[in-house]
C-alpha cells in the first residue's frame, strides 16, 4: 500500500524530517532502502525532484544502506551522460551515494496479481524497502502525474515506452519514440 504526502512548502528538509518520522518505527528493520527521485532527463527543478528534498533524505537515513537509482527518459540523446551530469547526481555522490543508472541493471519479469506482464530493474526489489521522490508535472496522455509515474524509471526501455506512449496514438506523435 502506498500513502502520498504532499505540503506547499519552502521548507523542505522539515517536511522530509516530519514525514520520516511517521515511518521510524514501521522502517526500523529496513536496512537496505532503494531510494528513487524523478531524475528522469538532464533539467533541474521543478523538471526533477528538488535538490534539497533529496539532500534531506540521504542525511535522514544516513545510518541505512541507501541505493539511489533512475533511468533517463528514453528520447534523451546520451541517457547516460545526462544522468551522470546531473545536479542531482553530484549530490548523491558528495555525499556518498551515487546514482545507479537503471538501464544498466539486471531485468526481470514481474507478472501482477491481474496478470499484466512488465520487464523492471531487478535492483528495488532486492531492498527491503523503497522511497519514491516523484514530482507533480504533465504528460501527453494525462493531466498530473505523480509517484506511480515516477516508478516508470524501473521499467525497461521497451515496456517504457510501450506504456508511455499508448500503441492507439497518432503516427506523427510517436515519432521519434522508436528503440
Amino acid at each position: 500500500m502506498s500513502t502520498v504526502f504532499y505540503r506547499r512548502t519552502h521548507e523542505r528538509g522539515a517536511f522530509v524530517h516530519k514525514i520520516l518520522e511517521i515511518f521510524r518505527e514501521k522502517t526500523a528493520d529496513r536496512k537496505k532502502i532503494f531510494l528513487k527521485p524523478n531524475l528522469v532527463s538532464h533539467e533541474d527543478y521543478p523538471t526533477t525532484t528538488h535538490p534539497e528534498t533529496l539532500r534531506a533524505v540521504l542525511e535522514e537515513l544516513a545510518d541505512r544502506t541507501i541505493i539511489m537509482g533512475d533511468a533517463a527518459a528514453v528520447d534523451l540523446m546520451d541517457a547516460e551522460e545526462a544522468l551522470r551530469q546531473h545536479p542531482l547526481s553530484q549530490l548523491g555522490r558528495d555525499l556518498g551515494i551515487p546514482l545507479v543508472d537503471l538501464y544498466q541493471t539486471t531485468q526481470v519479469d514481474r507478472t501482477s496479481p491481474r496478470g499484466y506482464s512488465l520487464k523492471i530493474s531487478s535492483l528495488p526489489l532486492d531492498c527491503d524497502y523503497v522511497i519514491s521522490l516523484p514530482i507533480l508535472k504533465v504528460h501527453l496522455l494525462c493531466d498530473i502525474t505523480g509517484a506511480l509515474k515516477n516508478q516508470f524509471g524501473y521499467l525497461a526501455k521497451e515496456e517504457r515506452l510501450r506504456l508511455h506512449y499508448r500503441p492507439d496514438l497518432p503516427p506523427e506523435m510517436k515519432e521519434g519514440f522508436q528503440l
